[in-house]
């Protein structure tokens, strides 16, 4: 049997309503919902093990989680800095395509109907870095007959 490693207490309510949302919101990064979502649970007593269990981690990568958050609060879930290339998009105009990926339209999105539409509204992105961000997001478009490209739910 493992390490049991709990989280802090939330430091007031408005924490805890904030983390919580993260943690069930489906608009936010995939990445920074599960990360809320280890808090979460482990605020409603869940042991380390059960949660790597539930959120696909290993409970190593899971108290690793639960000390950022210790140390750094929700802003210590966020992902470190890293060498290389710059992101091409802010997390603002990711966040601007999940939910207009998410709003739908007359016809199923399709990734060129959503670049098309992304270009639209100012956003410069090309059908593959949009087809990454969906994915990251775990948002789905559709998949239109003939075409051999795959839906995000595969």
């Amino acid at each position: 049997m493992g390490v049991h490693k709990f989280a802090r207490p939330a430091r007031d309510s408005e924490e805890e309503r904030l983390l919580r949302k993260l943690a069930a919101s489906r608009t936010v990064p995939r990445w920074l919902g599960q990360r809320a979502q280890i808090i979460a649970l482990s605020w409603d007593c869940v042991s380390t093990e059960d949660i790597a269990e539930q959120v696909g981690l290993r409970p190593r990568t899971v108290r690793a989680w639960l000390r950022r958050f210790d140390s750094g609060g929700i802003g210590g879930l966020a992902d470190l800095p890293r060498s290389g290339r710059p992101p091409q998009l802010s997390q603002t105009d990711r966040g601007r395509l999940v939910r207009l990926a998410a709003t739908g339209g007359t016809e199923p999105w399709t990734l060129s109907r959503l670049t098309a539409a992304a270009r639209a509204l100012g956003i410069e992105v090309s059908r593959s870095q949009l087809r990454r961000v969906l994915i990251d997001a775990g948002v789905a478009w559709a998949e239109v007959p003939g075409n051999t490209c795959r839906t995000a739910s595969e």
